[in-house]
């Protein structure tokens, strides 16, 4: 019987995707010994204020960043479904989708204090694994055990913390440096760098009348 495919599924906003991304998924895809990454654009996630650029602009960027590195793939699903992006809904559509594979659902250690509040979570974790990224600030084994679940699912969590080193670069930072004209060529990948300039991504909007 052929094994199934691992594929580990990296959501958010990626608004722009930048180095700290890539360096998080080739550390997580080491660490997990998973076949593949799967990058999944939210069209508008339920935990975060709306974006400052289309889902077609984040989506083309993702795909610049990743070029045709073998083991990182790009899910356009989130545009498929209507608003808002429940991780539970993409997790089973993906499912139908790649019947063949096998999930695991990296997620950060900043998330876990509010983990219990996600759309059918008790569901979710009976449907796919879990991989936590480390996060700046947080204790991540703290963090698993205060939250809001029973001992064998805390004990889960904090089984699935991986050690994949820190980053420390946030979109938020990229877009306030875009905006102020700072410099962001040591955070973003070249071609996701020149795609931004053509399209006049991320600049402050003129009030002239």
């Amino acid at each position: 019987m052929t094994a199934k495919r691992h594929t580990l599924l990296f959501g958010g906003s990626f608004d722009p995707i930048h180095r700290g991304h890539l360096q998080t998924a080739a550390a997580a895809l080491a660490e997990v010994r998973a076949d593949r990454l799967l990058f999944i654009p939210a069209h508008l996630s339920p935990h975060k204020a709306a974006t400052a650029a289309s889902f077609d602009h984040r989506l083309a960027m993702i795909r610049l960043a990743i070029g045709d590195q073998p083991a990182l793939a790009v899910s356009d699903i989130e545009r498929l479904r209507p608003p808002p992006s429940y991780t539970i809904d993409t997790v089973a559509a993906l499912q139908g989708q790649f019947p063949g594979d096998r999930f695991t659902l990296l997620m950060g250690a900043d998330q876990l204090p509010k983990l219990h509040t996600w759309h059918r979570v008790g569901e979710l974790l009976g449907l796919i694994d879990v991989a936590i990224l480390p996060r700046p600030g947080v204790d991540a084994d703290e963090a698993a055990r205060q939250t809001a679940f029973d001992g064998a699912t805390i004990a889960r969590l904090r089984a699935a913390i991986l050690h994949t080193p820190l980053v420390d670069i946030a979109s938020t930072t990229i877009r306030q440096r875009l905006a102020t004209g700072q410099p962001t060529a040591d955070l973003l990948p070249p071609a996701v760098a020149q795609y931004i300039t053509t399209h006049n991504l991320y600049r402050p909007v003129s009030n002239t009348q």
